[in-house]
């Protein structure tokens, strides 16, 4: 992602799809989000995402197979967000605000919206689930 800020505000632009995993099918934009909420509180069992910090930062907690993981975004950064990860999503203010790009449609059925039963479809799944970072995006 192209991230250029100046005198005259910021811009940001994925000059190309090549630079992401997979071919967005959808994309969204999470906004105005009260500082006692938090995003996410779910994982998908096909659909991938780009998480991007357009502004502010986000603290991203990812569960795993691997445990749990805190990820933090200032403006401009991004993170790959894998299918099997659970995400819950605090954000630095109400001004802060993200852009997620999906490797899928919308699919109610996708989604895993109970903890305790990701936690168990994931010990199931022990070694077919890689880690990925913030930076596996090109």
């Amino acid at each position: 992602m192209l991230s250029v800020k100046n005198e005259r505000g910021s811009l940001f632009a994925i000059n190309n799809f090549d630079e992401l995993p997979f071919l967005p099918k959808r994309l969204f934009v999470v906004s105005d989000v009260p500082s006692s909420a938090v995003r996410g509180k779910h994982a998908h069992y096909e659909t991938q995402q780009v998480l991007f910090c357009l502004k502010g930062s986000i603290q991203i907690t990812i569960t795993d197979k691997n445990g749990v993981h805190s990820i933090f975004l200032s403006e401009g950064e991004k993170y790959f967000h894998d299918r099997l990860e659970w995400a819950e999503i605090d954000f630095e203010n109400r001004d802060t605000l993200m852009l997620v790009v999906c490797s899928t449609d919308f699919d109610e059925d996708d989604y895993i919206r109970d903890l305790e039963q990701f936690k168990g479809i994931i010990s199931l799944n022990k070694g077919m689930v890689q880690r990925r970072s913030k930076n596996d995006c090109k």
